[in-house]
């Protein structure tokens, strides 16, 4: 033993080292697996930023994936994606004014105010469609006409006869030429239904073309009032069980619901009505006083 040394004090001395040694090794492990956790894996990357192109906040995006809006943006910002404010309002403009377009080539020019009632937009937001999101403006007609229209009056005659004959060839028991059995029978490239009644009624469409007009509905009452409607969405809001209610979680969730109202319809109608956003017509329906 070397003379002057406490031998307790060096087996203490030697306890101390190899107890900062532990725990110098546990934090750097610790260490790791943080930097392990907060390392996005390339596909974990590669499906956040999918998502955020295709017009999803990062709060969805983390509500789709189990994880906080802060680690969607961890995850976006480490390959150099950033926040911006009006990427998805710009987005989701982009994904509509391709329905719009699509739609206008499936139906042919139509009138503006046959547009806005199908898609429930404001003129204003059709004309932004227009001028930022090509929309092209040659298929929506303006007023009583509309610009490079190739249908006159007479071809539109034309066209219903030939549709009638069709009608009568397929049918012949058929009594009249209705809107719905018009658009069954007609050819790719003829007007379509919402085209021509957007020019006048289709019983004087089918009084100029000697036609027998099909059988309609007698009248045309308001079939839904503003208080069904706020019931349906009061409904839909019960169905989530505390989630979120949603215009698109609506619109297909009444298609399991016989005799639901559309969404289109639903908002269309209350926008008019003074309820200019969906999360207002929620509210009202939601609460006691509107139901």
């Amino acid at each position: 033993m070397v003379s002057g040394v406490n031998p307790h004090h060096i087996k203490k001395q030697g306890a101390n080292e190899r107890d900062r040694t532990m725990i110098a090794v546990e934090t750097n492990i610790f260490e790791e697996a943080l930097i392990a956790e907060r390392a996005p894996a390339t596909s974990l990357a590669e499906t956040f930023h999918k998502e955020r192109q295709d017009g999803a906040t990062f709060r969805e995006i983390g509500e789709n994936h189990g994880v906080s809006h802060e680690r969607v943006r961890q995850v976006l910002e480490s390959i150099g994606v950033t926040f911006d404010r009006n990427h998805t309002a710009t987005v989701k403009k982009d994904k509509l004014a391709k329905e719009v377009t699509g739609w206008l080539r499936d139906n042919g020019p139509v009138p503006t105010s046959v547009v806005c009632e199908h898609f429930a937009l404001s003129p204003q937001r059709l004309s932004e469609l227009v001028d930022n999101h090509n929309v092209p403006r040659n298929m929506i007609m303006s007023g009583v006409g509309r610009t490079g229209s190739g249908y006159t009056d007479d071809t539109v005659v034309t066209v219903v006869k030939a549709a009638w004959a069709r009608l009568k060839a397929e049918v012949p028991t058929a009594t009249g030429l209705s809107v719905s059995s018009y658009d069954r029978v007609r050819l790719p490239g003829d007007p379509s239904p919402a085209l021509i009644t957007g020019r006048r009624a289709w019983r004087e469409v089918c009084q100029a073309a000697e036609v027998p007009c099909g059988a309609g509905r007698p009248s045309y009452t308001v079939k839904w009032t503003d208080q069904d409607l706020f019931r349906w969405i009061h409904r839909y809001a019960t169905s989530t069980g505390g989630g979120r209610v949603t215009f698109d979680g609506y619109d297909l969730w009444r298609k399991t619901q016989p005799g639901a109202p559309s969404g289109a319809l639903v908002r269309t109608r209350l926008r008019r009505n003074g309820y200019p956003t969906w999360a207002s017509m929620v509210t009202a329906g939601v609460r006691g006083d509107a139901v």
